[in-house]
């Protein structure tokens, strides 16, 4: 019994040496038999065909564990070309990169030794879409929302700004593809566009110009307090802007107040509609004290047109007493 416990200690680390030099083997045939190593090469170039020199190449290869290790690196010539020699026969993952312009990657597996595939890498640079918002009259649109989305099915990644105070954005460090620009402002009927960046076109100018919708430009509130015994009203003037010259389609619009009591519910909704087209409407609203009871309301605006497009609201204040 000794004997055999003897013979199975000793037979332990060979099973675990063989082991190891099988699991060795399997991740990248580059073993003491022999010179198993191959050569990759290739020529690096920017979007327009020129050599891109002095880029950056790394040939990396996953261990067992998931790690990535580096087997292979160099640098591309004058001419962008680049060599790395005595690579493993593996699956090797190379990378590209190059100051100012998107990292390339490539997958190859090499499983024949003295092999000496061609691979070239066109990197390509980073783009810009600007423009300018404006409303149908010409005037900037302040603090717009403008999003361009990726529209391959690479990737989703989306790119963000705002308009200034001249209706001016910017969205840079655009990679090369083609992009869908929505463009939002409450009031204002969305805007969606597509565009591409490309070699020749590295900088795409994208101006915004919003549809007329109805937005409530500013308001008068003639009266704070109202009396029920006097037969008061709270008196609002209400003035709207509307391009009714370059959507024929709009017909109406109607300007909703919404009045609330002090807990937030709605107790009546009046309205007030105009069928004049005009890029100013004014709507007079008399609220009658008599309608409500004793306290304090606030009043929400909110203005439509006949193709469902709303401003926001407009909000004020107004107390009804004796």
């Amino acid at each position: 019994m000794e004997s055999n416990n003897f013979k199975m200690k000793n037979k332990l680390p060979l099973f675990f040496l063989g082991l190891s030099l099988l699991v060795f083997f399997a991740s990248c045939r580059d073993n003491i038999f022999g010179p198993n190593k191959a050569t990759i090469q290739g020529v690096v170039t920017d979007l327009a065909g020129k050599p891109i020199a002095g880029a950056i190449i790394n040939g990396m290869r996953k261990d067992t564990l998931g790690n990535m290790n580096l087997v292979a690196s160099g640098f591309t010539d004058n001419e962008g070309g680049y060599q790395l020699v005595n690579v493993p026969l593996c699956v090797v993952i190379l990378s590209v990169q190059s100051v100012g312009l998107q990292t390339a990657y490539a997958t190859l597996n090499l499983t024949q030794k003295n092999d000496h595939p061609l691979i070239n890498f066109v990197l390509a640079g980073h783009g810009t879409i600007q423009g300018r918002a404006t409303d149908n009259n010409g005037e900037p649109i302040k603090n717009a929302s403008v999003i361009a989305t990726r529209n391959d099915t690479i990737t989703n990644i989306t790119y963000s700004a705002y308009t200034d105070s001249s209706g001016k954005y910017a969205l840079t460090n655009l990679p090369v593809g083609g992009y869908n620009v929505t463009t939002t402002f409450t009031g204002l009927k969305t805007n969606t566009n597509t565009t591409e960046i490309n070699a020749a076109h590295f900088i795409q100018d994208l101006n915004i110009v919003f549809e007329g919708a109805p937005v409530i430009k500013s308001f008068y509130q003639r009266d704070f307090i109202a009396s029920k015994l006097a037969l008061d009203s709270v008196r609002f003037a209400v003035t709207t802007t509307d391009s009714y010259t370059s959507n024929p389609n709009i017909v109406w619009v109607t300007v909703y107040a919404t009045i609330r009591n002090s807990s937030g519910y709605v107790v009546k909704i009046y309205e007030s509609t105009s069928t004049t087209p005009s890029t100013s409407l004014l709507f007079n609203f008399a609220l009658p004290a008599t309608d409500l009871d004793l306290g304090t309301y606030s009043v929400e605006f909110e203005a439509e047109d006949n193709d469902y497009n709303r401003s926001t609201t407009y909000p004020a204040t107004f107390n009804i007493v004796d």
